[in-house]
């Protein structure tokens, strides 16, 4: 938890750089294409089913690679002080023994 904790705190105290912005909608728009090809472009009927059923609007799939670019530095470093914090989560621990 440690790391984490470093990690999430170096979140909320500094804005990622553009460069690591960049980065990651290049990964962002990598795996929705992966998502929309997959199975033979059932991976896009799906997208479609879900928007359909729950947002009652299929086309916001038109409109994805969009939502990713509005994404900024200053809005994760909000959000990583807002949710991401100690006093924020839930820590479940599993003991493997105890099961058996």
């Amino acid at each position: 938890m440690a790391s984490v904790d470093e990690v999430l705190k170096g979140l909320a105290e500094k804005p990622l750089t553009k460069a690591e912005i960049d980065r990651a909608l290049v990964k962002m728009r990598s795996n929705l294409y992966d998502v929309v090809e997959e199975t033979f472009g059932f991976g896009l009927a799906d997208l479609l089913a879900c928007y359909a059923l729950f947002n009652d609007n299929p086309g916001v799939v038109n409109t994805l690679e969009d939502s990713f670019k509005k994404v900024t530095p200053e809005l994760i470093q909000k959000t990583a002080k807002e949710y991401l914090r100690n006093s924020n989560r839930t820590i479940i621990k599993l003991d493997a023994k105890a099961a058996k």
